[in-house]
């Protein structure tokens, strides 16, 4: 296993998306879900989860697209798979990926996304340490092609195994993740444009932390 360029994968992720905006139009539907769910909770409060609780219907978006989310990251993962190799984007051949394995990877989707939004909504440490064990579940299902048992197991050994690198790119994740929920929760502050705004901006995220996991994933196991 060659040691990840933690600096050069953060800006080859970058020039990724800026060379290939179309890639944003896959998460586009759960970064409406969750724009939405930010624009019914109380505006003006940092207190995300409290404020998300206050609305039940907040709490349905939220979770229908945190499985939404988990379901675009695995057609990312397969464009972003077969740009390693080709280095074209082909969303036709990384469909076909896809549909070969849908019901593991929609079985993982609603495995892990539950899981990680549940927990994360009421209690936040156990719902990130069961992101931190479960963020490979989805490529080892699309790339390797395992089931949600083996996909899950492979996951946790691969988080174990490698936990100095692993816990580097997870606070990684964390702090554009964070730095995300603070510009959505301004942008909230803006009517309609701001939704709009949220809209293409959580898409481009989903996006570039999905170029980002992939490759360090490969990095795990390719290299």
């Amino acid at each position: 296993m060659r040691s990840f360029d933690f600096w050069f994968e953060i800006k080859h992720a970058w020039y990724f998306l800026v060379r290939y905006p179309q890639t944003i139009l896959i998460p586009l539907i759960p970064a409406l879900l969750f724009s939405l769910a930010n624009f019914l909770t109380g505006r003006g409060r940092l207190t995300w989860i409290t404020s998300l609780l206050q609305s039940g219907l907040s709490t349905i978006l939220l979770l229908v697209g945190a499985v939404l989310a988990f379901l675009s990251l695995a057609f990312l993962i397969a464009l972003i798979w077969d740009y390693q190799h080709r280095s074209t984007i082909d969303f036709s051949y990384s469909w076909q990926i896809i549909a070969g394995r849908w019901r593991d990877v929609l079985i993982v989707s609603l495995i892990v996304g539950f899981l990680i939004a549940f927990f994360s909504l009421w209690f936040i440490f156990p719902g990130l340490f069961l992101a931190f064990l479960l963020m490979f579940a989805l490529p080892a299902t699309v790339i390797e092609g395992y089931d949600p048992f083996a996909s899950i197991s492979t996951s946790f050994r691969l988080a174990v195994e490698n936990v100095g690198e692993c816990f580097t790119f997870f606070i990684i994740c964390l702090f554009f993740l964070l730095i995300g929920y603070l510009i959505v929760w301004l942008l909230g502050f803006i009517p309609i444009v701001g939704i709009i705004l949220n809209i293409i901006f959580l898409a481009g995220l989903i996006t570039y932390l999905s170029a980002l996991l992939t490759r360090f994933y490969l990095s795990l196991t390719r290299y």
